[in-house]
C-alpha cells in the first residue's frame, strides 16, 4: 500500500518538473528545441566515434554548447 503513494508522488514530482520545463512553450516551440538538441548531440557524437566516459561525454557537450 505504501509504494503506491509513493509511485503517484514521484508521477507528480516528475509531471510537475516537465509542466515546468514546457509551460508557454508550443509544439513548434517544442520540436524545434528537440531538433536543435538532437543535431548538437550528433555534431559532438561525430567529433569522438569511439565514445567515451559519461564524464567526458558530458564535458564535450559543454564545450560544444
Amino acid at each position: 500500500m505504501e509504494s503506491g503513494f509513493l509511485l503517484y508522488v514521484l508521477v507528480a514530482a516528475l509531471l510537475a518538473l516537465f509542466w515546468r520545463q514546457l509551460r508557454g512553450q508550443s509544439f513548434d516551440d517544442l520540436f524545434a528545441r528537440a531538433a536543435r538538441d538532437h543535431h548538437h548531440v550528433h555534431r559532438v557524437l561525430a567529433k569522438h566515434p569511439q565514445g567515451g566516459c559519461w564524464k567526458e561525454y558530458r564535458a564535450w557537450m559543454r564545450e560544444a554548447a
